[in-house]
Order: C-alpha cells, then sequence, then structure tokens
C-alpha cells in the first residue's frame, strides 16, 4: 500500500458519514493502493451499535468491504435499528447480544477509541 488514511468518524452523523463511507467502499472496489484506518467516535447507542456490528464483520471476515457494504447498506435503508439491520445483511442467524450487549470483544477497544475524544 503506498498511501494510508486515517478516518475519524462519528456514525450518528448520518448524511457525512454516508457520503465518506461511500467513497471509501468505492477505493476498496477499485482496489486502489490506500490503508484506510477507522477511529470510530460513538455518541450514542446508534453509534455504538453501529461501531459493534462493523468490527464485528471485519473481525469475522477479514473484509473491510463487507463491512462498508454493510455500513452503506445501513445507511441507504434509513433505519435506526442496527441490530435488525444487521440481521438482514449479514445473514446472521445467532445470538446479536453476544455482538451487541455491553460484554462483548469489541467494547473495551470502542471504550478507548472514545476516551482519545475526551
Amino acid at each position: 500500500n503506498l498511501y494510508n488514511l486515517v478516518v475519524i468518524i462519528d456514525p450518528s452523523q448520518v448524511e457525512t458519514s454516508f457520503e465518506l463511507l461511500k467513497n471509501l467502499e468505492s477505493y476498496f472496489v477499485h482496489e486502489l493502493p490506500l490503508r484506510i484506518g477507522f477511529v470510530f467516535h460513538t455518541t450514542n447507542e446508534f453509534g455504538a451499535d453501529f461501531f459493534r456490528a462493523f468490527r464485528y464483520l471485519l473481525k469475522q471476515h477479514g473484509n473491510a468491504a463487507r463491512a462498508l457494504s454493510f455500513a452503506n447498506e445501513l445507511y441507504k435503508s434509513k433505519s435506526t435499528d442496527v441490530k435488525q439491520t444487521f440481521s438482514k445483511v449479514a445473514k446472521f442467524s445467532g445470538s446479536l447480544a453476544s455482538i451487541f450487549d455491553a460484554t462483548n470483544p469489541f467494547e473495551q477497544e470502542r471504550e478507548e477509541m472514545n476516551a482519545y475524544f475526551e
């Protein structure tokens, strides 16, 4: 990868987040020589659930394009229920509590990202 890009984003800012993530997804699709890092600033439950779903997809599938595709589908649907959209788009049939409750494996990472902004 020739270039690095770090994006700091608040997922609850729907209009700006959607446009930004849509463009970033196209970078993956067109295989630009770019390494992209995400720092999520989660200010409410929507943002926290968004981060948890995004991080789960990234970890389980090892594919940022899949996680970005989910994010863009969520924004396109204009749904505020991340869990429901996650179940449909990701075709997840397990327990949603394992991803979205406060004891999920990504919670400490989310709290550390938010601490950076305080």
